[in-house]
């Protein structure tokens, strides 16, 4: 095989001198090429791979916090919005169940009872830690002129926090 240009004359060098190398030399020679060629490999291919493969993972690590701290101010956002206004002056509102089902979301269920001496709202928790229970009350009762007239809440189970039960709220 004959090659045109300024390398054929180094091409024929090489040639030459490969063919006056012992068997045990080309081998060595062989195996030189090969640790070069594996080297070579490594340092233009592995590596940059193995380098770029650790940035994404920081980086989807990132992201995967970023994405929990989003999922966290949305459902934030949601119980700002599933709030009612505070009124300038809260306790001389007065209340309905509209602005009661505000308050407590969807963990529990208002309605309006009617009671000899006025009306009376039913909240009917379900199972909700009673920290949420307790904070929600305290809202409503802040906000609206209502107090408590009975409450009857119990545990789902003895080591839970979590009630569910009754609360009646009348008008103050």
């Amino acid at each position: 095989m004959k090659t045109p240009g300024a390398l054929t004359p180094l091409i024929d060098k090489i040639s030459t001198q490969w063919h006056v190398l012992s068997p045990a030399g080309q081998r060595r020679m062989m195996g030189v090429g090969l640790l070069l060629v594996l080297g070579l490999g490594w340092a233009l291919v592995y590596q940059p791979l193995q380098a770029s493969q650790q940035r994404d993972r920081t980086r989807i690590a990132f992201l995967s916090a970023q994405i929990s701290r989003m999922q966290q101010q949305a459902q934030e956002v949601t119980q700002i919005r599933t709030t009612a206004p505070v009124a300038a002056n809260a306790n001389t509102s007065v209340a309905d169940v509209a602005g009661l089902q505000a308050i407590f979301g969807p963990i529990a269920t208002v309605a309006l009872q009617s009671k000899p001496n006025g009306i009376a709202f039913t909240v009917s928790i379900k199972a909700q830690p009673y920290a949420n229970v307790a904070d929600r009350l305290e809202q409503a009762t802040a906000r609206y002129r209502i107090r408590v007239a009975a409450i009857a809440l119990s545990r789902s189970s003895p080591r839970s926090t979590a009630v569910s039960g009754e609360i009646v709220l009348v008008d103050a």
